[in-house]
């Protein structure tokens, strides 16, 4: 089976998150996505709670046919991404693993925790926010591919040019799934809204 796996803070999770997934899904072919909320992610800090980032991802993966995994949410400690391949593979032992990553993330991907070892764990699948960002992506993913012998994967894929920070000040609501803004809604989790 090829499983794709969207990971992230979530704070909120928004129509840039599901049109990634899903360029992914149809692209690559892939039979499921497993959304994967971090807890404590160790690059970011949440002004909303896990629990909270937590049920809103779990909305939207329902709403979207996607799957829940809790692992990083469970963890108390901060998650990275190559210690979360490495249990999921375990998991889904018999299962093809694409990490589902924005333009930005492969372009800072050697900043990452055990970034040589991630690399060999499973491919990736990444979408770029611009067409400038999607050329410097392809020079990355050429390299990685050469030197580390990575499956990497650009997408055509057309983002919204909405972030989480922006919904999260209110800018713009109808970025998040329909059921995340009434989750949204209904905890006053953030301004605007």
């Amino acid at each position: 089976m090829k499983t794709g796996i969207l990971g992230g803070t979530f704070d909120p999770p928004h129509m840039g998150h599901i049109k990634l997934a899903l360029a992914a899904k149809e692209q690559l072919g892939l039979d499921r996505i497993i959304v994967l909320p971090a807890a404590n992610p160790p690059h970011k800090k949440s002004m909303t709670s896990p629990r909270h980032r937590r049920n809103m991802a779990a909305i939207a993966a329902r709403q979207y046919g996607f799957e829940l995994c809790e692992i990083e949410y469970l963890r108390e400690k901060p998650s990275y991404t190559a210690d979360t391949i490495a249990e999921l593979k375990k998991l889904y032992k018999d299962d093809k693993l694409y990490f589902i990553i924005g333009g930005d993330s492969m372009l800072d991907f050697e900043d990452w925790y055990k970034w040589r070892e991630l690399i060999k764990m499973c491919a990736f699948a990444v979408g770029a926010r611009t067409m400038e960002q999607k050329k410097a992506v392809e020079k990355a993913a050429n390299e990685k591919r050469e030197c580390f012998d990575a499956e990497i994967y650009v997408l055509d894929f057309t983002p919204d040019e909405v972030s989480s920070t922006e919904i999260r000040g209110g800018a713009t609501k109808e970025a998040v799934p329909e059921k995340v803004l009434e989750y949204i809604k209904k905890n006053k989790l953030y301004q605007g809204f």
